[in-house]
């Protein structure tokens, strides 16, 4: 006698992992709030690399006020490292007071630009800023750190490193699940990364020197 089985079971005997069992990724088209602070510091560093490397003081002037827009505070997080941890720490990343003063360097006899310098100086210190959290760390060649860090859900998840230029650096975010949110491996030491989760999570920051020197660098959040 022949049996048939129905379709639904043999599909199951065949597939016995359903689109059920993988979590779908914790992101959600849109949400609450805009770029903020960490957009602004990974902004005024690329400017003011660029205006260190090309001599040019507007330039250097340009993102020390950007930088100056921006309070980071210092915190402590807890991380997994992989890989050789005898670094040493380097010296630490430019911020805005260091940017100023590159500013005014490269502006040498300019009495004018010295003067416009001075006041966006004084001006500083009385603008609104936005704060961002900040953790130093340093990797040195082929190591890996893990930072879990909680983002809320439906609200603008904000996140960047920013290396101290000795060598490249390669980002990635997973969430609770794995699944990937984000990915940069491209030639550069500053990776930049927003998005809106559907839930609350805690999603894990990958970072990987790829590079053979040590490097600094900045872990901001939002």
């Amino acid at each position: 006698m022949t049996r048939y089985f129905p379709l639904i079971l043999l599909a199951a005997l065949a597939s016995p992992t359903t689109a059920q069992d993988i979590p779908a990724p914790n992101l959600a088209t849109e949400g609450k709030g805009t770029q903020g602070g960490v957009a602004r510091l990974v902004l005024a560093r690329q400017l003011y690399a660029f205006g260190r490397a090309n001599k040019d003081p507007l330039t250097v002037l340009n993102a020390a006020r950007l930088a100056a827009s921006v309070t980071p505070t210092d915190t402590p997080r807890a991380k997994e490292t992989t890989g050789d941890a005898s670094a040493t720490a380097a010296p630490d990343i430019a911020r805005h007071t260091q940017m100023f003063d590159t500013a005014a360097g490269l502006a040498a006899e300019n009495e004018g630009l010295l003067d416009l310098i001075d006041i966006s100086r004084r001006e500083a210190a009385f603008a609104p800023v936005t704060g961002v959290v900040i953790t130093t760390s340093t990797l040195t060649a082929a190591q890996t750190e893990t930072w879990p860090v909680p983002f809320f859900g439906a609200s603008l998840a904000e996140l960047a490193i920013i290396g101290d230029g000795s060598g490249n650096l390669d980002l990635a975010v997973t969430d609770d699940f794995g699944n990937q949110i984000c990915q940069d491996t491209g030639p550069a030491d500053t990776a930049y990364c927003s998005f809106y989760p559907a839930q609350n999570g805690t999603f894990k920051i990958i970072v990987e020197n790829t590079s053979s020197t040590a490097n600094t660098y900045h872990l901001l959040t939002n």
